[in-house]
Order: C-alpha cells, then sequence, then structure tokens
C-alpha cells in the first residue's frame, strides 16, 4: 500500500515533467510493470489511463482558474503534442478545452 501511495503522489507531483509511464517508473525508480500493476490494483485504470485522467483533471482546473491558452495548458501539464492534449481532453470529458471554458464563464455569471 505504501507503494501505491508513493506511485499516485509521484504521478500528481510529476505529471508535467514526465511524458508517460516509463519515464515515470525510471524517474521514481521501480519497475513499470510495478508501477503498471500498482495502479491499476489500487485505481482500477491502467497507469496510462491514470496519467492522462489527471492531466485531464489539472486542464480543467487551469482552464476555470487561468487565462493561459488550452495550447499553453496543455504544454503546462506535461504534453509533448498540443494535439494529444486536445484528444484526451475530448475523450475525457465530452467536448473540446474551448467549449468547456465557455461553459465554465458562462456558468459564473
Amino acid at each position: 500500500m505504501a507503494e501505491a501511495v508513493y506511485i499516485l503522489q509521484a504521478i500528481d507531483e510529476q505529471i508535467a515533467q514526465v511524458e508517460g509511464g516509463p519515464e515515470l517508473a525510471v524517474a521514481l525508480g521501480v519497475s513499470y510493470d510495478d508501477a503498471r500493476r500498482t495502479v491499476k490494483r489500487d485505481t482500477g485504470e491502467s497507469l496510462g489511463s491514470h496519467i492522462e485522467k489527471r492531466r485531464v483533471d489539472l486542464m480543467k482546473r487551469l482552464l476555470r482558474t487561468t487565462t493561459l491558452q488550452c495550447g499553453e495548458i496543455a504544454q503546462v501539464v506535461g504534453y509533448r503534442r498540443v494535439e494529444t492534449a486536445f484528444r484526451a481532453f475530448k475523450r475525457r470529458c465530452g467536448m473540446t478545452m474551448s467549449e468547456y471554458r465557455s461553459v465554465i464563464i458562462r456558468g459564473r455569471f
């Protein structure tokens, strides 16, 4: 259980610095297979899916709390390719980042 907490916390702390699961495992000094198994066991998600979920959660927060452009937000949360971030966001939220921001702004007034 301690390993799971360590890995899940590290995902949140290092999400912008690592490209994906293999790089995260190297940064943590654990094997990729151990990281994958631990995350799957404790979250029910694959390591890649969990990283994507956390990145999308962070993008949503930045869309609500900053005026950064969508492409800038994608890079801030660790996506190397903006298009990948846009696809992940739409897959997880059912709308584009711009649409999400518009909905949030309209909801405030």
